[in-house]
């Protein structure tokens, strides 16, 4: 780029937060008591030791043999009893007797010396099913001289009241074609700078055709909807797509719609986005 040095993604210094006793890089976080109800926080960091602008995120979860399950994983800062959700309820599901693994990064911006910890829900919390995230690993980044700011927060567009399964917004796959779209906000509650798309199998994959599917997010008003992005993914490893830097101002709907290679698919497509506000 002529005429300077380009304003954007320059990550430098880099460490992990959260690790088990033998020192290993990740750890199992605090498991819900019971189904559909936050678990206690589990610490990452007392005093992170970077101006964090950068966050990654990895997770496995495990459905059991006779039981898929969805999560919604919170992170958080300030003292413990007092802390200030970020990032809420990012959102992945496992099927039955099948794993899932995420991996999700974005821009938030956390001052040196912050205390930050994570908690999280399922769908299946309960004495058969003691801790569905079995890993969970945190990685924080600072940022070069041009490398942008992170954001404030990140709100979850397109997750239900999280009371009961499934936690995303259910779209209906079109088989080999496009589907319907399927709202997932009316007006949106704030500007947002940039967004994530993350898909969602909510438990009932189709585990026999393994489908390559893609997903498609658009603004604009029912039966005139314009697409700003789409992601393609596959049923049974449904990991979240890059960070898109497209603007969306408040007061906006957005929907989605799905389809599928699959003439004979029988699982479930789900989505949720989440929108990246200073």
């Amino acid at each position: 780029m002529t005429g300077g040095l380009p304003i954007g993604f320059d990550l430098c210094n880099s460490t992990y937060i959260g690790s088990t006793s033998s020192g290993l890089d990740y750890i199992a976080p605090a498991a819900p008591a019971t189904a559909n109800t936050k678990s206690a926080w589990t610490q990452l960091t007392a005093s992170v030791g970077l101006d964090v602008c950068w966050m990654e995120l990895e997770f496995e979860i495990t459905g059991s043999a006779t039981v898929g399950v969805s999560i919604a994983i919170d992170i958080a800062i300030g003292p413990s009893g007092s802390e200030q959700v970020i990032v809420s309820n990012l959102i992945l599901s496992a099927q039955i007797n099948f794993g899932g693994w995420g991996h999700i990064c974005f821009p938030i911006s956390i001052p040196a010396g912050t205390r930050i910890a994570m908690r999280y829900q399922s769908t299946a919390a309960n004495s058969s099913f003691a801790n569905p995230i079995t890993y969970f690993s945190c990685k924080v980044y600072d940022g070069g001289l041009t490398q942008m700011e992170g954001v404030a927060g990140i709100d979850a567009i397109g997750a239900t009241a999280l009371t009961a399964s499934p936690y995303s917004t259910t779209l209906t796959a079109g088989h080999q074609a496009m589907g319907s779209y399927t709202q997932l906000v009316a007006s949106t509650a704030r500007d947002y700078l940039g967004f994530l798309i993350v898909p969602d199998n909510q438990t009932v994959g189709d585990q026999t055709n393994f489908p390559v599917g893609q997903i498609d997010i658009a603004i604009g008003p029912s039966g005139s909807e314009r697409v700003i992005s789409t992601l393609m993914f596959d049923q049974n490893t449904l990991i979240a797509g890059a960070v898109r830097m497209v603007a969306v101002p408040a007061g906006t709907r957005i929907a989605a719609r799905s389809g599928v290679n699959s003439a004979s698919f029988t699982g479930h497509v789900g989505c949720v986005v989440y929108g990246l506000y200073q």
